[in-house]
């Protein structure tokens, strides 16, 4: 794990006790610690270039035509991390396939959750679906560093999320737009409350967990994890 992803879990946990003292859960849909790609559409005909492997499904559509394009998206070092060269402009699709009865059936605040490595000057968005039906859109503009978003589902969402299916993420934005995302997932906190630990327990407990699911793979999907958690 290199210094800059041990900063940003530091800064994760880190907060999230600060803002929310409390326990709750972690199910880490994906983490990009399976490499992928890179991966580059060259023709703007409207049909983008897939990868599929055990964890993800990944595709890249060129969208503005340029005699020379440069943009690609891949995963790699623990981050999916899509560029674009001055003036083009692309599409990144990331889609999971989620088992059924993902989430516990007596849980509350369940949120998707996901962290922003970086976005660079150009305007930048970022749509979920699941099954085909949205569930939400960021837009971001640049620059941004090091920010965790979540949107909180609610129970028509969760029912239909526990009957499994197809999570989509897609990126677009300006012409020029490059994006590093780091761990996906879901929080959500307990029915019922568990004693709190310190602040430095916390924070040594956290980083060991994901440090751990670094070299564990294709056995995060599903997997819940015990993590501090606050309203990103």
């Amino acid at each position: 794990m290199n210094m800059i992803k041990i900063l940003t879990l530091i800064a994760l946990v880190s907060g999230l006790l600060i803002n929310n003292p409390a326990w709750a859960n972690l199910i880490v849909i994906d983490d990009f610690s399976v490499a992928q790609g890179p991966l580059a559409d060259r023709t703007a005909n409207g049909v983008g270039e897939t990868l599929i492997n055990s964890v993800r499904t990944l595709t890249h559509q060129w969208l503005i035509a340029d005699p020379m394009p440069t943009s690609r998206v891949q995963i790699g070092a623990g981050y999916l991390d899509a560029n674009n060269g001055a003036g083009e402009d692309s599409q990144v699709i990331i889609s999971w396939l989620l088992n059924p009865g993902l989430l516990p059936a007596t849980i509350i605040n369940p949120e998707y959750a996901f962290a922003v490595i970086k976005v660079d000057d150009n305007a930048t968005n970022i749509h979920f679906s699941f099954n085909n039906i949205a569930l939400a859109n960021f837009m971001m503009p640049g620059p941004v560093n090091n920010q965790f978003l979540s949107f909180a589902m609610d129970d028509i969402q969760q029912a239909n999320l526990n009957l499994g299916g197809v999570l989509q993420l897609k990126i677009d934005g300006s012409p020029g737009w490059d994006m590093k995302l780091d761990t996906f997932g879901f929080f959500y906190s307990p029915a019922m409350p568990v004693p709190e630990f310190s602040l430095s327990g916390l924070i040594a407990f956290g980083l060991a967990g994901l440090g751990f699911s670094r070299t564990r793979k294709r056995k995060f999907i599903g997997n819940t994890y015990n993590t501090p958690l606050a309203n990103l």
